[in-house]
């Protein structure tokens, strides 16, 4: 006897369930990762996500996850002894100095005391000027902790001669970004988070600054772990333009998902992200929960609240899992007793949000 499993509804920060253009174009067609066909679609692909970045500026489509896109910027990028400022507190800007320092960068952190507190730009801008940092990295929503830092104020004060690198993964496609006006030279999304495709594949765009830096570096500081081989190969190979085989499914799912995007408009779906968190923070407070994140510093993409003693935040993820078919995480990742719920992409809707919290309230009271 088979046994006909139904898919769980993806209330975490990622993956989310796509969008269901996405699902379409990605059966539509199987196609080789080269040929007439598939540059066709590779092309419009790549043309459209740089119209999500808000760049005219190259992008690239890396077949993996986001902390290898992530590790390749910073070894490109960082020479031994080099400064690099990151900001904020949470689990992947942890993750992130880590990385940095094995490839010989001297991280410098700046972050709030309070986990959920945007930092004093005042503060980044003197150490900008006191260390002249090689790079700034920023984790623009950072999941962990729900907190969304003002990338406006930030990207206003970075120096000219140091780069700018910023992790969208968990907001790209949620809300309209603007790559070029905030002077990114570097910014990493991802597939199946706001941007609501399959997942698997990593969008990431590279500034004319930063593009030219790398190519006049003389030698590789690796083949696939550097900006360089990717740069290059956009040129050297027109049939392929990418230094190693790419997943047809996947772009088809990527284009399927910016199309949807594009036709609902991006000032509507940051709009409609928006409105969800707001709804997500009111049933959140209404059942007791605590948002993390001071008010109007929240990621539109994901609510984090703290729970009381009384009850188990693990618990209760498991018990929405088994009885609910709801599937949502915890902070266990910062060591605090809370819940993490993701509303990106497909999954920022009404519905989802009153079925999730109603699970949880339910949970909640039968602690009682």
């Amino acid at each position: 006897m088979v046994v006909k499993m139904v898919d769980p509804l993806l209330m975490i920060p990622g993956p989310s369930n796509p969008y269901p253009e996405a699902v379409k174009e990605a059966n539509s067609r199987f196609i080789p990762h080269y040929g007439e066909e598939f540059l066709k679609l590779y092309w419009e692909t790549v043309n459209k996500l740089k119209r999500l970045f808000g760049t005219k500026s190259d992008v690239y489509l890396y077949p993996g996850q986001a902390t290898s896109v992530v590790e390749m910027i910073l070894n490109s990028i960082l020479d031994k002894g080099d400064y690099i400022i990151f900001i904020g507190r949470g689990f992947f800007v942890d993750r992130f100095r880590r990385i940095a320092e094995l490839y010989g960068g001297k991280p410098v952190n700046i972050a709030s005391e309070r986990i959920g507190s945007r930092i004093n730009v005042s503060e980044l801008e003197y150490i900008l000027k006191s260390i002249a940092p090689k790079a700034v990295f920023l984790v623009h929503s950072e999941t962990s902790t729900g907190l969304l830092e003002d990338i406006d104020s930030i990207s206003s004060v970075i120096l000219d001669n140091t780069f700018f690198i910023v992790d969208a993964v968990s907001i790209f496609g949620a809300i309209e970004y603007k790559s070029d006006e905030w002077r990114i030279d570097a910014c990493i999304g991802y597939s199946s988070k706001a941007l609501g495709a399959l997942p698997g594949v990593t969008p990431f765009m590279l500034s004319e600054k930063l593009t030219n830096y790398i190519l006049d570096r003389k030698s590789h500081k690796g083949f696939l772990n550097d900006l360089k081989t990717w740069i290059e190969y956009k040129d050297l190979w027109k049939h392929h333009p990418y230094p190693v085989s790419l997943s047809s499914p996947i772009i088809l799912s990527i284009k399927g998902a910016v199309d949807r995007i594009l036709d609902e408009g991006i000032k509507n779906i940051e709009y409609r992200h928006r409105k969800i968190s707001k709804l997500s923070i009111e049933y959140a407070s209404s059942i007791g929960i605590e948002k993390l994140p001071e008010d109007g510093f929240e990621s539109p993409t994901v609510t984090v609240g703290l729970l009381n003693n009384n009850y188990d935040a693990r618990h209760i993820a498991e018990e929405l899992l088994k009885n609910y078919n709801i599937m949502i995480s915890t902070t266990w990742l910062i060591g605090l007793n809370g819940l993490r719920i993701g509303h990106m992409g497909y999954n920022a809707r009404e519905d989802y949000i009153e079925k999730t919290y109603r699970g949880i309230e339910e949970i909640i009271k039968s602690y009682k």
